[in-house]
């Protein structure tokens, strides 16, 4: 992966029963730069997400699957906000 690559570019929204997952999909990112971004969620630190967005967001966490980071996030919330609020993001994950 080349650096300096935002977490829309190296990752993919999908919905899911409970909210939606933003799966990681290529190599070489920095788990904690990921772990970064979703404690800026919680802590309402991000810019990234609209106040109503963040309203519906009842669980959002890192976890790990097939070595690659996965942000579960649960609440009512649409695969179409949550891919508006990563493509927002301009941290570097990689």
């Amino acid at each position: 992966m080349e650096r300096g690559k935002r977490l829309f570019e190296v990752s993919k929204v999908e919905k899911t029963e409970d909210g939606v997952v933003v799966r990681v999909v290529e190599e070489g990112v920095v788990k904690e730069m990921v772990e970064e971004i979703v404690n800026n969620c919680k802590t309402g630190q991000c810019s990234c997400m609209s106040e109503e967005t963040k309203r519906k967001v009842s669980f959002i966490e890192v976890k790990i699957l097939g070595g690659k980071p996965v942000i579960e996030i649960r609440g009512d919330v649409s695969k179409e906000e949550i891919e508006e609020a990563v493509s927002k993001s301009d941290k570097i994950v990689g």
